[in-house]
């Protein structure tokens, strides 16, 4: 699988997911607005990897009122990033 199509279907399970929330959840509804545009451009093959996470804050900083609320939430961003911002690990042979 490329790093677009990959990045697209992180980006699908975390819409998915925002979506879910953002019905009874003011502060999930206010991150999926602010992501929205970069979550279209995604699904258009607009934005290719590696690419900043800006929206990283909202899910991980201690100050977000998201921090820790939703763990399937908190772990398809961290997914989304890993393939957005491009991260290449690899395993260290001994």
């Amino acid at each position: 699988m490329d790093q677009l199509t990959k990045l697209q279907t992180k980006a699908r399970a975390l819409r998915s997911l925002l979506d879910r929330y953002a019905k009874a959840d003011s502060d999930v509804e206010n991150v999926l607005n602010l992501m929205s545009g970069l979550l279209d451009e995604i699904e258009e093959g607009g934005a290719r990897p590696p690419k900043r996470d800006e929206f990283r804050w909202y899910f991980f900083n201690t100050e977000s009122p998201l921090f820790m609320k939703y763990d399937d939430l908190s772990q398809a961003e961290a997914e989304y990033a890993e393939v957005l911002e491009g991260w290449n690990f690899r395993m260290l042979s001994r």
